[in-house]
Order: structure tokens, then sequence, then C-alpha cells
């Protein structure tokens, strides 16, 4: 699955780069969060299908709440402060 391995590099660069406190990494954290939020609600309601995206049902009870914690925590004003955000 050639998008799962995006999915991961991208993920681990943005990482490395809010680990280096790069304002790109908090940008490509959120918007990755975001993504997941999107893909695993639409599998929810099985609108994914339509799509053609395999995203698994089971897989949005950990994933959602995951990065809605994920993004709480990195849109609070002394994160966004600290990336120039």
């Amino acid at each position: 699955m050639p998008c799962a391995r995006v999915y991961g590099f991208l993920t681990i660069l943005f990482i490395y780069w809010i680990w280096k406190q790069k304002r790109l990494g908090w940008i490509g954290t959120v918007a990755i969060a975001l993504f997941v939020i999107t893909v695993d609600s639409l599998a929810v309601f099985s609108v994914t299908k339509f799509l053609g995206i395999p995203a698994p049902k089971v897989a949005a009870i950990g994933e959602i709440p995951y990065s809605m914690l994920g993004l709480v925590y990195l849109l609070q004003n002394h994160i966004r402060s600290k990336y120039e955000i």
C-alpha cells in the first residue's frame, strides 16, 4: 500500500520537525490530524466506499479521539506561540 508508506513517511517527517521546533512540523501535524479525522469520519458513514479509499471502520474508534487530543494540544495558545502560528 503506497499510500500508507507516504502517510507514515510524512508523519515521521513532521514529528521530526516538531521535535526540532520547526513551524512546518506544527502545520503538517495539524494537517495530518485533520486528514485522519476526516477520512475516519467518512469511513464510519461508509462514504469512503464511493471514493475508493480503503478505510476500516474499526480504526476510527481509536484514531479519531487520538487525533482530536493531538489537535487540542497543538491548538493551545502557548504551543501556537512557540511555533509562531
